[in-house]
C-alpha cells in the first residue's frame, strides 16, 4: 500500500477543485465521470488513480455523482484526525489547553505527603519526559516522600 502526503499548498486546490465539482450540475458529472481539473490534480501531485477512493453525492441522496474505488479499504486516519481537529477547535475554542493536576493530601512542608492524587485531563501530549519534569519539579518544591502512594483516579474529585 502506498501512502500518499498531499503537500500544503493542495489544501487551496482541493478547496477549488470542490468548488468546481459543486458548481456543475450532477448530470454533467455522472457523464463526464472524473472531471477534469481533478485528473489533471491528482497527476501533478504524482497521485495514482488507483490508490484513491472517492465518493461526491448529494447530501440528500443516496445516488452518487462520482464513484471511484469506494469498496477498497482505506485508512482513514488522517481524514479522520482533520474533522476531529476542526470539532475541537469549534466547541473547546483555539486557546483551550489540556490541564493534568495534581493534588497532595496535605501540605509539603516537611517534604512528606501521604499521598499524591493526577487527575489527567486527556492531554494526548502527556509525554514520559513531561512526567519526568513533573516529578522534578515536585522534588524541587521539597516533597522527597509519598507515603501511601500516587493515585490516578478522577472520579474522586469533583
Amino acid at each position: 500500500m502506498q501512502i500518499i502526503s498531499i503537500k500544503e499548498k493542495s489544501l487551496a486546490s482541493i478547496v477549488l477543485l470542490l468548488t468546481f465539482l459543486f458548481s456543475y450540475s450532477s448530470d454533467y458529472l455522472e457523464a463526464k465521470g472524473l472531471p477534469e481539473p481533478l485528473s489533471l490534480m491528482l497527476e501533478q501531485e504524482g497521485i495514482p488513480l488507483n490508490t484513491l477512493s472517492l465518493i461526491i453525492q448529494p447530501v440528500d441522496s443516496t445516488a452518487s455523482l462520482i464513484n471511484i474505488n469506494s469498496k477498497k479499504y482505506r485508512n482513514t486516519g488522517s481524514l479522520e484526525k482533520l474533522f476531529t481537529a476542526f470539532v475541537a477547535l469549534d466547541k473547546l475554542g483555539p486557546e483551550s489547553q489540556w490541564e493534568t493536576i495534581i493534588y497532595a493530601s496535605d501540605p509539603i512542608d516537611d517534604g512528606i505527603v501521604d499521598q499524591l492524587l493526577i487527575v489527567g485531563g486527556g492531554d494526548p501530549f502527556l509525554t514520559n519526559e513531561q512526567l519526568l519534569k513533573l516529578i522534578q519539579d515536585l522534588r524541587k518544591l521539597g516533597l522527597h516522600t509519598i507515603r501511601n502512594g500516587l493515585l490516578d483516579r478522577p472520579e474522586l474529585v469533583s
